[in-house]
């Protein structure tokens, strides 16, 4: 269990690096926030179950995540169609 658990977090340590350094692409980094919630509804489910406590909390973990990436999804539609580009450095630049 423990050893599961340590993979998860390095999975998770990875993929937040990942995230903060190669943010080069809206698809990327949404792709990168729903794999770090994957694993962290993993995680939780894992630790949940051995602890023996209620489930419940994974229900509202699961209704959070898919309104997050419903919300990704959608800011990513609406700058794609307003700026019709795909490119999150460009965003950067031209704010200045």
């Amino acid at each position: 269990m423990l050893m599961i658990n340590l993979i998860i977090l390095f999975g998770l340590i990875m993929n937040l690096v990942k995230f903060i350094f190669k943010n080069m692409y809206i698809l990327i980094s949404l792709l990168s926030l729903e794999y770090i919630s994957l694993l962290m509804y993993w995680l939780m489910s894992m630790n949940l179950a051995y602890f023996g406590s209620e489930m419940y909390y994974l229900l509202y973990f699961l209704i959070m995540m898919t309104c997050e990436g419903v919300l990704g999804l959608s800011l990513m539609i609406v700058l794609s169609f307003s700026h019709s580009v795909n490119f999150m450095k460009w965003y950067n630049s031209s704010s200045c």
